[in-house]
């Protein structure tokens, strides 16, 4: 089963992916930055769904330096957020990194994250 970190401040929204999500791949939750670089840390995952408005620095400079560091480049990120598609700025550093904007129906979720982790 393939493993997906959702980096998430709204724990209600975890309640949701796993509705969602679990029945299909293998969750880890996490509610900010510090414990998200901790997780990946320890852990492989094929993929992480990163909620851009995040304490304590913003998901936008946490996936920048992620994507700047080589331990995590191949990390496959999928960038949700209330903001609308941030498509234009996770290309800019990652062309295998995805977005779409909440709210976002199921089918849509599942066929994004089909097409980049199969």
């Amino acid at each position: 089963m393939k493993k997906i970190l959702v980096v998430e401040d709204d724990t209600e929204m975890h309640v949701i992916y796993k509705k969602m999500l679990g029945e299909l791949y293998s969750l880890d939750f996490v509610v900010d930055c510090d414990n998200a670089l901790k997780k990946l840390g320890k852990n492989k995952y094929d993929l992480m769904i990163l909620d851009i408005i995040i304490p304590p620095k913003g998901g936008e400079q946490f996936y920048i330096d992620l994507k700047t560091k080589s331990k995590f480049k191949k990390l496959k990120v999928l960038v949700i957020t209330v903001l609308g598609s941030q498509e234009d700025f996770v290309k800019k550093y990652d062309e295998s990194s995805g977005s779409i904007g909440k709210p976002f129906e199921k089918a849509t979720l599942l066929k994004v994250i089909s097409k980049m982790i199969g």
